[in-house]
């Protein structure tokens, strides 16, 4: 049988893991936490400490989802649920029927359509600034990438013995880097960049359907509250200049 890992990660506090609904005793379950986190991770976790990193906390957890050719390279396969995502029933067949249909495959997003509609909708809530944001998009174009699908990437199937997955991978967390801090706006670009197909899951079964999964609130913490003051900051910089720009 395939072997296959469902993994998630916990930093800064971020969230408090939980333990699952439902656990298939065919998969590992791994927890990447930073190196001082202090929680309790319950069964059927296993807790994976990294070393201390140079990346902030919420960086941290994104090199961990991002980069899973580096950080499982014994797994022939790999399920990515959000720290706030619970599994309540048996993902096997989900799971087994996507690895047949690409390379990676997550939910569609449940209310934007386009990484353009992502990045100005974020833009005004304040996740990212603009001037970031904008430089994002122009660069895309100018490489002749056409977003018209987004995907929530907050549960992400990869085929790991896929020949495009590292190239994948190492694209997508670059873009992050570089550019705007939200996952989703770069996920569709990496796959193009690199030939990566792209497996859509269908309408987002963590808010609506629940059928596999469901998810909770993230936990408000201090740190949580400090990325609200910038977000607060970003959003109104970003609303003047989009007025300003008329996006």
């Amino acid at each position: 049988m395939c072997k296959i890992v469902v993994y998630t990660a916990i930093t800064g506090n971020y969230d408090n893991i939980k333990p699952l609904s439902y656990v298939n005793t065919n998969f590992d379950y791994l927890c990447f936490t930073d190196y001082e986190y202090t929680g309790v991770i319950p069964e059927p976790w296993k807790q994976i400490r990294m070393p201390p990193a140079k990346w902030c906390n919420k960086d941290l957890a994104r090199y961990i989802k991002m980069n899973v050719h580096e950080i499982l390279p014994n797994y022939e396969a790999s399920v990515w649920i959000d720290g706030n995502i619970d599994i309540i029933n048996n993902i096997e067949g989900l799971v087994f029927d996507a690895l047949k249909k690409g390379g990676a495959s997550s939910y569609q997003h449940w209310g934007r359509n386009n990484i353009n509609e992502e990045m100005i909708e974020c833009a005004k809530i304040g996740y990212d600034s603009i001037f970031i944001l904008l430089k994002q998009m122009k660069q895309y174009g100018n490489e002749g990438f056409i977003s018209n699908e987004l995907y929530e990437t907050n549960v992400l199937i990869r085929d790991h013995t896929n020949s495009t997955i590292s190239e994948f991978s190492k694209i997508w967390w670059e873009q992050y880097m570089q550019y705007g801090k939200r996952d989703q706006y770069a996920f569709t670009y990496a796959a193009w960049k690199s030939g990566l197909n792209i497996h859509n899951l269908g309408r987002h079964d963590p808010r609506f359907i629940k059928k596999y999964f469901s998810y909770f609130p993230h936990k408000n913490g201090k740190s949580i509250k400090l990325y609200r003051i910038k977000q607060l900051i970003n959003k109104i910089t970003n609303r003047i200049t989009l007025r300003i720009i008329k996006i």
